[in-house]
């Protein structure tokens, strides 16, 4: 990659001062409190850090960025398009959030995470810019913002056709937020996340997400589950001046082999995801070649719904080899098979258990299976809609733990270390949501609360010995990724 090289230290030193960067938990509870008041200035302040990069908003607009907000399917949809676009010959730039394994997977060039010298040299180019300059080097990018900062150096050197972008959290004062002009955006499943920050109404959110819309750039969304939601996004887009479409199912669509689409991420919220990926992608392709489409912007009165289309033998592959870790991911190691998935709403736990159930019938094939449940969740959320869903299944134990490997390796060094949350309060709560499980399953089903999530598999590894173990992860795509860590370690490259 043609990044500019430097010797001030390694993929570790990196790592290390990237952790640096991230906010304490007195620092986090502050900024919720505050956030009505300061939100605006994140923008102001990327703004002012792109600036002392050298990037102007003429540069972010090249880079023709579609641009996904949402509460559930925004990371997959980002993969789908990708890997569509990818197939089409387009060099491509994949920015999301959060990290499976490694931080560098948030970054990545035609679908390949940066390697770690690439990731080093980035890195270490955009903080000593940033020490550099008088106006920065006391007032230094959050960890997230530091992180889309050098995802944009990384697309401009490299020269990217095309960026994919997923919004952190909301969308309206979202760091990514700061392309003038993208080429499409688009808003994925609404539902009920992060409300500490977005409110706790379905319309409070959705107002927030729909602050992606640009005047005169197409918006895409799919069927809304919760009411108000649509009439929110409809009425954002009538106020910037842009037109709304409503993706079809992917049944709709006619293929160009006759036969169904397959979609390489597991999962049936997947067809909803793949559908917009298709839309989005048929739209940046019209735009990218003509330079400009027709479409509504005055007097738009309702959402538009969005024709379906023939897809071609590249869209087609792109949809089929797209892979996504950590969501409805199955992972088979002797006589153990890890059922990963990082649902953390209600609805998105819905969909893992059919999944988890289905699949596991699949492969029990009638055979008596030892069941058992990883589950952690550290946000503001209400736990008890999570652990209900799965209180449907005959799990024979339940684990609880932090989203932490090994105790010995709570550190700043590792790529899953978090600082947003005191350790204590992080087992505090692995102990909560133990005794909430206990009292929901009404004491049928044994659970523990580990220390760490290698305790867990010790344990799960000693009783595979004398029986075949469906083991699944789920509650936080953090502790997926923690889990993911130890059995299957390794990152392409």
């Amino acid at each position: 990659m043609d990044i500019v090289k430097s010797d001030c230290g390694d993929y570790e030193d990196a790592i290390i001062a990237l952790n640096n960067l991230q906010s304490n938990a007195s620092v986090v509870e502050k900024a919720v409190k505050e956030r009505d008041a300061n939100a605006h200035k994140s923008l102001i302040k990327c703004l002012r850090n792109l600036k002392v990069l050298g990037i102007k908003e003429t540069d972010l607009d090249r880079l023709n960025v579609i641009h996904v907000a949402g509460t559930k399917g925004k990371g997959s949809t980002c993969a789908l398009v990708e890997s569509i676009l990818r197939r089409f010959g387009y060099k491509t730039g994949l920015y999301t959030s959060p990290h499976i394994i490694e931080v560098r997977e948030r970054i990545r060039i035609c679908g390949q995470p940066l390697t770690k010298k690439q990731f080093s040299s980035c890195f270490w180019h955009v903080f000593n810019e940033m020490q550099a300059n008088d106006e920065t080097k006391n007032d230094m990018p959050a960890y997230f913002v530091f992180l889309t900062l050098m995802a944009f150096h990384v697309f401009i050197k490299e020269k990217v056709d095309v960026a994919i972008l997923e919004v952190g959290i909301g969308g309206k004062f979202d760091t990514t937020n700061v392309v003038p002009k993208p080429a499409v955006v688009a808003v994925t499943s609404l539902g009920f996340d992060h409300t500490n920050l977005l409110g706790n109404t379905i319309e409070s959110i959705a107002n927030q997400k729909a602050g992606i819309f640009r005047e005169a750039v197409a918006a895409f969304t799919v069927e809304q589950t919760y009411d108000g939601a649509l009439d929110v996004l409809l009425k954002n887009a009538q106020e910037v001046k842009c037109p709304l479409y409503i993706c079809p199912s992917l049944s709709s669509y006619s293929t160009e082999n006759g036969k169904p689409p397959i979609v390489g991420i597991a999962g049936e919220a997947q067809s909803t995801n793949a559908s917009l990926a298709l839309q989005l992608c048929s739209h940046w392709l019209k735009v990218t070649k003509n330079g400009f489409v027709s479409m509504p912007t005055e007097n738009i009165t309702e959402a538009i719904k969005a024709e379906p289309f023939l897809i071609c033998r590249k869209q087609l592959e792109g949809l089929k080899s797209c892979k996504w870790p950590g969501r409805c991911q199955l992972i088979s190691k002797d006589n153990i098979h890890f059922f990963l998935d990082g649902a953390h709403t209600p609805e998105s736990v819905q969909h893992g258990v059919k999944w988890f159930k289905d699949t596991s019938k699949e492969l029990s094939s009638g055979k008596k299976v030892f069941k058992a449940l990883l589950f952690n969740n550290t946000g503001q959320r209400d736990v008890q809609s999570l652990l209900k869903p799965l209180s449907n299944i005959d799990f024979d134990i339940a684990f609880f733990c932090p989203n932490i490997v090994k105790v010995e390796d709570c550190n700043e060094s590792t790529d899953v270390t978090n600082f947003n949350m005191d350790l204590s309060k992080q087992h505090e709560i692995a102990e909560t949501n133990c005794k909430r499980w206990l009292k929901l399953s009404n004491l049928k089903c044994k659970a523990y609360k580990f220390d760490c999530i290698s305790n867990v598999l010790d344990r799960i590894n000693e009783k595979s010995h004398t029986s075949e173990v469906h083991l699944l992860v789920t509650g936080s795509l953090h502790l997926v990724g923690a889990c993911m860590s130890i059995i299957e370690p390794n990152l392409e490259t």
